[in-house]
């Protein structure tokens, strides 16, 4: 035994000279804290009336100032006066109280007494009672699913908004929640309409018709006040109502079973002859509907009879154990008023005759030996289910607003709690208001159908959670209740959407409607939320699935799509190209790579911050684009790092983007208005000239990529880019619009203006076949990246795909054209053709050549052997020249790059010469094709 076990010895009482602590309530001898008992005296313990008295003897002479400090003495005043008492728990409900008996006074309602028996004369004993049967099934199966989804973890307020929100996630959750809302608005009017229809049929003599909106009004400012009071006032008067509600089914049943016969006019007592009437359908009209009803009229009006297994989930939020006691009690709920209904159909359908049931709507109060018991039942259970639906409604706008999820409702706090139960009371006066506009219809016939459709849909997107949760097979999903498998969910997702449509078609189309909008609304302005969603779970799911199929053996030419790797520093001044990529990779994905060089350990942070600020800039821009973010010991490594992990499986990038690396200082671009936000979080860009890599290394990280058989396009000018000329028609309405003229309509003008389209320019200075008819990678990849972009919307609109080719003389224009036409056949793209001649065109470098050389050659041949003498960085001025005459109404061009050489020596002459090829041109990419087969030729 331990010392301190010792230490707490009952002995007498204390003498004069012990300190005897009286706690109470205060708190229990833990609350000490870290105190330092090894000198304390020896605790015993008195029980008296109402408290326990410790009490110690304590060694005065054993105590040290120096030992025991300030903080010490604090804690031990604080537990002996009992400043650290804890605050009294608020008063939960248990199972009966918190779902048995609402769920029961949901379920017995109105129809219960006023309809069940024109259900039984319409269709039958046996076709009610499968109907029932059917009903159930959808409840039982749902009820399955409700006990399983709330049993996998804490349910807190909010009910089956709460469930579904946390299994689906926000925009399934909030829609459904709302819907669900609204149909505990319309339940609600139905509920209180049919307490004063039934006020009116048993007392005649009060004012009739719509004096009945009076009635249903004041029963709700009775149930209003009641739901003010709280959850505890609402269970005791549950149980008030739930006592009544059964005495007076209690008395039915009794009055039925032993009445004489002629108790009322219909009534024949037991009797094979009224079952054998009772037992098939007939089909026939009554003041209700002189056309006639059919099945699917006689079930909706009963399935309403059935619903109500919500109410004690919407108690949630005020349960003891709503994981203990949602599962059972909502069992019971079901499995006990099942068994009522279907013993009332037996009865009714051997008692009494076909016609009264189906004419007499107070058949159950007429045979009754005390009417009014029946009368008060039939009270009991509107008013009941009345102030379930104010209640549990308000739980559910309360947590609605709290998450944010629908505009508006958390501006006007109808979040806010009261008292240590957190009564919504906001909620409850809103859901009063509501209530009350559908009370002012006084049409039962206008409100049921929607109560109907809304709970169903409820119930549907229930079994639906439950399903998705299942398939999954996330290992969290693991619920404490174990009976139901993804079938009964799945099944109970199918009746719920077979009954809807069943029922009423166009309410069906209706709700499905309603619920489509909210997730829209949800999607577009709710905050992000920590729920987690479902739909992630199961996207991943398929996608690892997916991922195994994605064979890379079966790659296919005919198949190929690019897949971007861009390598990027500082999305500040890499902004234009980031977004020129996002509409380049059109279906293929794209990854931007950010290399951190230093040590792992001290680059961490780093690394986490860029993370969330690429997630950030995704979420505002809306790119789609992976993050792909590397710690290395310096920048080669860490490009190689990405082109090795960039990706999964069969879904890796083939297409490496790179910037241009010169000594300018970079600058970030005017134009980030879909970035404004986001973009601020990365670092300012450096001011110097100062490079991070020499050529040497800049070279090696490119020939890394082609070793890797990745494709290479370097990227230059790409702060050039102005969208506004992009789109000129866009640009000049606005201007347009801008004029105070109403009669002016600038869209008109707009449409009549002819645009001259911009050029996206091909030149692909590589030969372009190769071997016979193969395309060389080079130009393949030219051509792909130039169609890719031309289906673009905003390019496609204003822009022509041009491709271009330079010949030696113009003798030679006509036949390149040729070949460049079959070949623009042969790959199926729409481009224009541009063919110059290199001796039509003026350069300074042929210019100054041209006196050097024999006067009696022809002067294009002259100048096409000057050109061809030149050496490269001469050759590549030319070249820039021709481009740069022809790119006068140009947006963007691909140009194919030279070769890349293998010997380091040579790595700083050859960017020396891209530097003069792409220099003073519009935005250019200077590709490299590495991989095989890029563009199909054969079907």
């Amino acid at each position: 035994m331990s010392e301190r076990s010792n230490l707490l010895t009952p002995q007498s009482t204390g003498s004069v000279g012990d300190i005897t602590p009286t706690l109470g309530n205060h708190g229990s001898f833990n609350d000490f804290g870290d105190y330092d008992d090894s000198n304390a005296g020896v605790y015993s313990t008195t029980t008296t009336d109402n408290e326990t008295v410790f009490e110690q003897d304590v060694d005065f002479d054993s105590y040290d100032d120096s030992e025991m400090s300030t903080s010490k003495l604090r804690k031990c005043w604080n537990f002996i006066t009992g400043k650290n008492r804890k605050a009294k728990p608020a008063k939960k409900l248990g199972m009966v109280m918190g779902v048995i008996i609402p769920n029961i006074l949901n379920i017995f309602g109105v129809i219960l007494f006023l309809r069940l028996g024109m259900v039984v004369g319409q269709s039958g004993v046996w076709i009610a009672s499968a109907m029932f049967s059917v009903a159930y099934l959808v409840v039982l199966l749902t009820t399955l699913s409700i006990s399983a989804v709330s049993t996998n973890g804490k349910v807190k307020g909010g009910g089956a908004y709460y469930l579904i929100s946390r299994s689906l996630g926000p925009e399934f959750g909030g829609s459904i929640g709302f819907i669900f809302y609204l149909g505990n608005v319309a339940a609600g009017a139905v509920y209180v309409i049919g307490f004063a229809n039934a006020l009116q049929s048993q007392f005649p003599q009060i004012p009739q018709g719509y004096w009945g909106v009076t009635y249903a009004t004041a029963a709700m400012i009775l149930l209003t006040g009641i739901s003010l009071v709280g959850a505890s006032l609402f269970a005791k008067t549950s149980l008030l109502i739930f006592i009544v509600l059964m005495s007076s089914i209690i008395m039915a049943i009794v009055s039925f079973m032993f009445a004489p016969a002629n108790q009322a006019l219909g009534f024949t007592s037991f009797s094979w002859e009224t079952f054998y009437e009772n037992f098939a359908p007939s089909f026939v009209p009554n003041f209700d509907a002189k056309n006639g009803m059919s099945i699917t009229t006689v079930f909706g009006i009963l399935f309403p009879a059935c619903t109500g297994i919500m109410a004690g989930v919407n108690m949630s939020g005020d349960l003891a154990n709503p994981a203990k006691s949602i599962p059972k009690g909502t069992l019971i709920a079901v499995s006990g008023t099942y068994c009522v209904y279907i013993f009332l159909i037996f009865l009714l359908g051997s008692t009494t005759i076909k016609e009264t049931l189906i004419n007499n709507y107070s058949i159950m109060s007429e045979v009754s030996f005390v009417p009014m018991v029946v009368s008060i039942g039939i009270w009991m259970a509107t008013l009941s289910s009345a102030l379930s639906s104010i209640i549990g409604g308000a739980r559910i706008l309360q947590a609605l607003s709290r998450d944010k999820l629908v505009p508006l409702l958390h501006w006007f706090q109808f979040g806010r709690g009261f008292g240590k139960n957190d009564e919504p009371r906001i909620a409850v006066i809103v859901t009063f208001i509501l209530i009350q506009c559908c009370v002012f219809i006084y049409n039962l016939n206008s409100i049921a159908p929607l109560q109907t459709m809304f709970f169903i849909l409820s119930y549907g997107v229930t079994n639906f959670a439950c399903f998705m949760m299942s398939i999954t097979g996330a290992p969290n999903w693991r619920p404490v209740f174990k009976q139901f498998n993804w079938f009964t969910a799945l099944m109970g997702t199918i009746l719920c959407i077979i009954v809807m449509f069943s029922t009423n078609y166009a309410y069906a189309m209706g709700a499905f409607a309603i619920q489509g909008f909210l997730m829209i609304i949800i999607h577009i302005y709710s905050p992000t939320q920590s729920w987690g969603d479902i739909t992630q779970a199961l996207i991943f799911h398929q996608v690892r699935k997916y991922l195994l199929l994605l064979d890379e053996k079966k790659a296919h030419v005919k198949y190929w799509r690019l897949s971007a790797l861009l390598l990027n520093a500082n999305p500040r001044g890499s902004y234009p190209l980031m977004h020129f990529v996002n509409q380049l990779k059109k279906g293929g994905i794209y990854v931007v790579g950010h290399v951190v060089e230093g040590d792992f350990n001290e680059e961490l942070e780093k690394l986490k911050s860029l993370q969330k600020n690429y997630y950030e800039l995704r979420s505002e821009t809306k790119w789609k684009f992976f993050s792909e973010i590397v710690v290395a010991n310096d920048l080669r490594q860490g490009c190689q790092n990405l082109y090795m992990v960039s990706g999964m499986g069969g879904m890796k990038p083939n297409t490496v983007f790179i910037g241009f690396s010169d000594s300018s200082i970079p600058v970030q671009v005017s134009e980030t208005n879909r970035a404004k936000k986001s973009i601020e979080l990365f670092e300012p860009l450096r001011e110097t000239s100062e490079r991070s890599m020499n050529d040497v290394e800049y070279v090696n990280i490119i020939r890394d990529a082609m070793a890797t058989n990745k494709n290479i396009v370097i990227s230059r000018h790409f702060e050039k880019m102005d969208y506004k000329l992009l789109q000129p028609s866009n640009f000049i309405y606005k201007i347009l619009k801008k004029l105070d003229n109403r009669s002016f309509q600038p869209s008109r003008i707009v449409s009549t203006v002819q645009f001259k389209k911009r050029n996206i320019d091909l030149w692909p200075l590589c030969p372009i076949f190769i071997e016979g008819e193969k395309v060389h990678p080079s130009a393949a990849l030219t051509l792909q990246l130039g169609f890719i972009i031309s289906l673009v919307d905003v390019w496609s609109k204003f822009h022509r795909l041009r491709l271009c080719s330079i010949v030696d003389t113009p003798h030679a224009i006509k036949a390149e054209e040729n070949r460049l036409r079959e070949l623009l056949e042969d790959v199926r793209i729409k481009a224009d053709i541009n063919v110059v001649s290199i001796a039509e065109e003026t350069t300074d470098i042929i210019a100054s050549k041209l006196v050097d050389t024999p006067a009696g050659d022809d002067l294009t041949q002259r100048r096409a052997g000057i050109f061809h003498s030149l050496d490269m960085h001469d050759r590549n001025e030319v070249l820039n020249n021709i481009i740069a005459q022809n790119s006068q109404n140009t947006s963007v061009s691909f140009i194919t790059m030279p070769e890349i050489p293998t010997e380091e020596r040579d790595h700083q002459k050859w960017v020396d010469e891209i530097e003069v090829l792409s220099r003073n041109l519009p935005p250019t990419m200077l590709v490299k094709g590495v991989q095989d087969e890029m563009i199909s030729l054969a079907v």
